[in-house]
């Protein structure tokens, strides 16, 4: 039966990786004119790392760089004149495979974030105690959940910076505190908010990775900015950044706390607001990112007993845009508080077992995404799902321990405690 099953998993996970490459733009003739559009992230960073090569602006506007390097075929999903919102550091890593056509360039950067949340999940599983074989169906069963396959379908990078988190944390239980500053700094040099998790790393009194983090992130990013020129990095920082954080900020599947009051205290694109009151919302918004800082530094690590992973769902809170897809790096917090829950006979189980469901299966398939026309009902019971799953997860954390000791790293699974009976 457990070799049956380790099958089932991994079977799965493959499947499920190479459903998300049928259904791009490399088997769209095949599905017919009416299917060719194809909506992902990757698309953005692809079409930006071709005009840098040429020398052109890679902040241009996503619809004209997609008409010039891929063609009209291919839908970008981003509303009119925006371009493509992510940092420097993003194209530039997916500049190798620019040098694909689309098709090719996408179908391996899927098969290459596949492998990547593989590795990191099958290394924690592994870290905990689990046997090679156990760690590596962990791995690729996890390749099926809904948010890992919603990550895959917008060509994100999150399995990227899942391993570096997963990397950071191993060295941190090794002592190695320079190779965790480093990795960590990496991770917030492609994507600012893992920041945020400076703060569990000075609670374990790690002082010199927090060091080594900033230094890393502040190299990786003076030679982006020497790479692809000081005024594309203005452009980003000045003008794109600031307009993609306007538009999509209230928009109903950011799952950041942050924007709860923008949505529903301020005129949005996305619903028609009973109130109009920016300033409110700021502070509301300040108040909210304040909130998820201090409950980070003081969280007991409960459910999951580790206090690196205990920031991630506070870190994803914070974050001014977090999308589901971002659900993927609690996915480690998810085993944890599963794991631990189900070794010392944790009485509420079962609570465990429904904020991790929310987490790991997102938002309902099927939700309207008609902008603007989303009701106030589907926006609570629908779209809010994942949030209050990864709420409740952080919640749990945030309980105070029996013994009242100070959260460390988590041990393994084998030294948990078990339920009596």
């Amino acid at each position: 039966m457990r070799i049956l099953l380790s099958v089932l998993f991994v079977g799965l996970g493959v499947v499920a990786v190479a459903s998300r490459i049928a259904t791009g733009p490399l088997f769209a003739e095949e599905r017919g004119p009416q299917q060719a559009a194809w909506t992902d992230d990757f698309l953005q960073d692809y079409v930006s790392a071709r005009a840098w090569r040429d020398g052109a602006d890679p902040y241009t506007e996503t619809a004209v760089l997609r008409d010039a390097y891929v063609g009209d075929a291919i839908n970008d999903g981003a509303p009119v004149g925006q371009a493509n919102p992510h940092p420097p550091l993003a194209f530039l890593i997916v500049s190798p495979l620019s040098f694909l056509s689309y098709d090719a360039a996408r179908a391996l950067w899927l098969v290459l974030s596949a492998g990547a949340i593989a590795l990191a999940i099958g290394a924690v599983a592994r870290e905990l105690g689990a046997s090679r074989a156990a760690a590596a169906v962990a791995g690729m069963g996890v390749l099926a959940l809904p948010v890992v396959q919603k990550d895959l379908s917008f060509g994100q990078n999150n399995g990227m910076i899942l391993v570096l988190l997963a990397g950071t944390w191993l060295s941190m239980r090794r002592d190695r505190h320079v190779a965790a500053g480093v990795l960590l700094g990496l991770a917030v040099a492609i994507k600012l908010y893992p920041i945020f998790l400076l703060i569990p790393l000075v609670r374990v009194g790690a002082r010199r990775p927090a060091t080594w983090t900033l230094l890393s992130a502040a190299g990786t990013w003076g030679v982006a900015a020497v790479l692809v020129g000081w005024s594309a990095i203005v452009t980003f920082a000045t003008d794109v950044s600031p307009a993609n954080f306007d538009y999509w900020r209230a928009g109903p599947m950011n799952l950041s706390l942050i924007a709860l009051p923008f949505r529903w205290l301020a005129e949005n694109p996305w619903r028609d607001a009973a109130f109009d009151l920016p300033v409110l919302a700021a502070a509301a918004a300040v108040l909210a990112a304040a909130a998820c800082l201090v409950a980070a530094a003081s969280t007991r690590a409960r459910a999951t007993g580790d206090v690196f992973w205990a920031g991630v769902p506070w870190m994803i809170l914070a974050t001014p845009l977090a999308w589901e897809h971002y659900l993927v790096l609690a996915i480690p917090v998810v085993g944890l508080a599963m794991m631990r829950a189900i070794r010392t006979g944790e009485s509420r189980l079962l609570a465990v077992a429904v904020v991790a469901a929310l987490v790991v299966i997102g938002t309902p398939p099927g939700v309207s995404v008609t902008v603007p026309g989303i009701s106030d009902v589907v926006q609570v019971l629908a779209y809010g799902l994942p949030l209050y799953g990864l709420l409740g997860l952080a919640l749990l954390d945030l309980r105070r321990q029996r013994d009242g000791g100070p959260p460390g790293l988590a041990e393994s699974i084998e030294a948990l405690p078990r339920p009596h009976g």
